[in-house]
């Protein structure tokens, strides 16, 4: 095979990977919904990118989801197939301003994975479209980390049902208008609706290094630190670490020790709040539990089980979201049950990288 034989080939088997798409096509299940005497007219599409969106599909690559044969006809057809759309009926038109699936991990076991659908219902008057109504609205679901096939098969069971509330919540939106509040069906939905478009919150896998330097210490101490974004909520991240410090000369001397050296393995609880993207502030309260050796002036060594409690406030920068390098800086205060102190307050300087 030639040189160029082998470059087409090798364009090809790209495209196919870069392009490769999953078609979602909506079930025709009709919806049990009264008191209604109207069909939809047509549908636009205004959303810029046509796309659901860029997820793992069922075969656990990434491809591009869409909705089959188009966004328009799908929505048109799935409503229309609940409405009478008899020569008397009122006809809507839609606007999908926007329709999208997300997915991403809220823990080190769990994945949320929702859709948001935004649409605007108008009517025609003296051949321009007045508005009558516009919905948001998100339909979440959460799966084991190990469920991604399932995730998969079940993005149009999701988006189905986000059609469906819009459409309930747009009829109910017109009885309220037309007849006595008393006498609304009960099966309208009257769940509330999202205000506006919050991004699903991405999960940072961060790895850091932090020196640490106290009143009677320093040290260092590595750490794997899991959690999913938020632009409001407090964050929880799930945090293992391990760490090694060494007690200051001077206090050997008052204490009378060589050397002291202690290990331990922590957890806890530590929190995070965003404060502009890619700047979180901090707080954390832990339990570092380990081993404390000491080598008296006799070169007698001793080992005692160590456990003690800790606060920390620092700043973590965080200014790539997919892949790069992070930096903090903190201050702490701990109790321990140690040969040389109980109490120590010191700061820390962190570096890392999030993957």
């Amino acid at each position: 095979m030639s040189t160029t034989q082998n470059i087409k080939l090798l364009l090809v088997m790209v495209s196919a990977n870069i392009f490769s798409q999953e078609n979602i096509v909506l079930q025709p299940l009709p919806l049990e919904i009264q008191n209604q005497s109207l069909y939809i007219k047509e549908v636009q599409d205004e959303r810029f990118r046509k796309q659901l969106g860029f997820l793992e599909g069922s075969t656990r690559k990434k491809k591009v989801f869409r909705l089959y044969p188009s966004a328009a006809v799908s929505v048109k057809d799935f409503m229309n197939i609940s409405l009478s759309g008899s020569d008397a009926s009122r006809p809507v038109y839609i606007k999908i301003k926007s329709l999208k699936i997300e997915q991403s991990k809220r823990s080190i076991s769990e994945i949320t994975t929702r859709v948001f659908v935004k649409l605007v219902f108008l009517e025609k008057e003296k051949n321009t479209l007045k508005e009558l109504f516009t919905i948001s609205h998100y339909e979440h679901q959460y799966f084991p980390i190990s469920s991604l096939t399932a995730i998969a098969e079940t993005h149009e069971k999701r988006i189905r049902a986000a059609l469906e509330y819009c459409l309930r919540s747009f009829i109910h939106e017109l009885l309220k208008n037309d007849v006595d509040a008393n006498k609304l069906p009960q099966e309208i939905f009257e769940k509330a609706a999202a205000d506006t478009y919050v991004p699903l919150g991405k999960w940072f896998n961060l790895l850091t290094y932090k020196k640490i330097y106290s009143k009677y210490n320093q040290g260092w101490r590595v750490s794997y630190i899991g959690f999913a974004d938020n632009e409001k909520d407090f964050m929880m991240p799930f945090v293992m670490s391990y760490e090694r410090y060494g007690v200051k000369s001077k206090r050997l001397i008052e204490k009378r020790f060589t050397a002291v050296d202690a290990y331990t393995i922590g957890g806890g609880f530590e929190g995070y709040i965003k404060l502009i993207p890619g700047l979180y502030a901090s707080f954390g309260l832990e339990i570092p539990m380990g081993i404390e050796i000491t080598k008296d002036l006799n070169n007698n060594k001793r080992s005692r089980f160590l456990i003690g409690a800790g606060a920390t406030q620092g700043l973590k920068i965080i200014p790539w979201r997919d892949f790069g390098v992070i930096i903090g800086v903190g201050v702490f205060q701990q109790v321990r049950n140690s040969k040389l102190y109980t109490t120590d307050l010191g700061f820390e300087l962190e570096v890392g990288i999030n993957f």
